[in-house]
This record gives structure tokens, sequence and C-alpha cells, in this order.
């Protein structure tokens, strides 16, 4: 399914980006500058990783709102302690209707084309 949000994303599948490089971690860093949000895709893999924690206290420095998007697991297993207070979108069982979900709500606060949203694909 492609992404629903016709604006700029960093995908870190991009086979240009190479884990730990310093043009893999620029990226990151101008994404989240660039970013009106950062959308938090959850799952037990992504708690764990050390970059989705830095990439999170990066975006809460900037005071970018997070929306958060249970993916996998449970919420003791996959929503980090950050976000835990946090409302979140639960797209476990549909994955589809989840992104709907959240499409409709960044959809209130995408108003210009110029505007980003940071997306975190995978760890």
């Amino acid at each position: 399914m492609p992404w629903p949000i016709q604006y700029p994303c960093l995908d870190e599948r991009d086979e240009n980006l190479k884990a730990g490089t310093k043009s893999w971690k620029t990226a990151i860093e101008r994404a989240i500058q660039q970013a009106f949000c950062v959308v938090l895709l959850m799952s037990p893999s992504a708690k764990t990783s050390e970059w989705v924690e830095r990439e999170l206290d990066y975006a809460y420095s900037l005071q970018r709102p997070i929306y958060p998007v249970l993916i996998e697991g449970s919420q003791r297993d996959a929503v980090p302690f950050e976000v835990i207070n946090m409302q979140y979108i639960d797209a476990r069982q549909d994955f589809e209707q989840g992104v709907r979900h959240l499409t409709a709500i960044l959809g209130a606060y995408a108003t210009t084309p110029a505007s980003g949203c940071f997306r975190r694909l995978s760890c």
C-alpha cells in the first residue's frame, strides 16, 4: 500500500542510506528538523532500538508532535516509556485502516506542501 500522505518523508529503506553512516545520521536529523510531526510505528524491535529512542528525543527537543501507531506486539512489549501515556492508533489487526485513521488526523495539521512527515519504517 503506498503511503497516502504526499509530503516529503524519510524512507529508511532507501538503499542509498547506510545505517550508522554520517549521511544516514544527517538524513534523519534533517528529516526531523523539516517535519511538522513524527509518526512512531511501535513494535517490540522499535521499543528496544537505540535509534528510535534518539529520534524521539530529538523530535521532543524540537517540539515536534509525536503520533504513535502500534503495528506489532502489545502495549507492554512495544510502547516506549516516552509515549506510554499518549493515545495511539492500534493498527495491529488492520494496518490499512490504521493508516486511514492516521491520515485523517494528520490531514488536519498538514496544511502546506512544504510540511514534512518523518516516518519510522523499521528498526
